[in-house]
């Protein structure tokens, strides 16, 4: 379990913040719906737009390290996957590798271009069974056309 953890600290952590802010880059005027608030409008998108900004520069964001960060995401979700199934997630109380993992796969969820890659699987089930829906929705196409694999 702390192996597991340590992993979700290790490679997982950074795509919750790295990809919902690379698509908010795509589309600043949902940031209004993570306050659970409407898109915003064209003032607070100018807003939304330099703080986007600012939250590439902070965590290095750059559209190959999107790029690169969404082709291996399916990697790390089949790893889930095998967490699941080994007992290591999933269990009947939390253990830290479910926190750890499942509020970063609770993240993700936010980004509607990552739910082909989520939906149906373990992995949508260790994000949703300790963390409710949040506000928050990157609608879908907010990534370029074929950055995000096909399950």
């Amino acid at each position: 379990m702390a192996e597991a953890a340590r992993w979700g600290d290790d490679e997982l952590q950074d795509l919750g913040r790295r990809l919902p802010w690379g698509a908010l880059h795509f589309r600043p005027e949902a940031l209004g719906t993570f306050a659970g608030g409407p898109p915003l409008d064209p003032a607070g998108t100018d807003h939304a737009i330099r703080f986007a900004r600012a939250s590439w520069r902070y965590h290095g964001i750059t559209a190959q390290r999107l790029a690169a960060d969404l082709a291996g995401l399916p990697a790390r979700l089949d790893h889930v996957d095998a967490l699941v199934a080994g007992g290591v997630l999933g269990g009947e109380r939390p253990n830290a590798a479910d926190l750890q993992i499942g509020s970063t796969l609770s993240v993700l969820l936010a980004v509607e271009d990552l739910h082909g890659l989520l939906t149906g699987r373990p992995a949508e089930q260790v994000a949703r069974r300790w963390f409710a829906d949040r506000p928050g929705r990157v609608p879908a196409g907010a990534f370029p056309a074929g950055w995000v694999p096909v399950r």
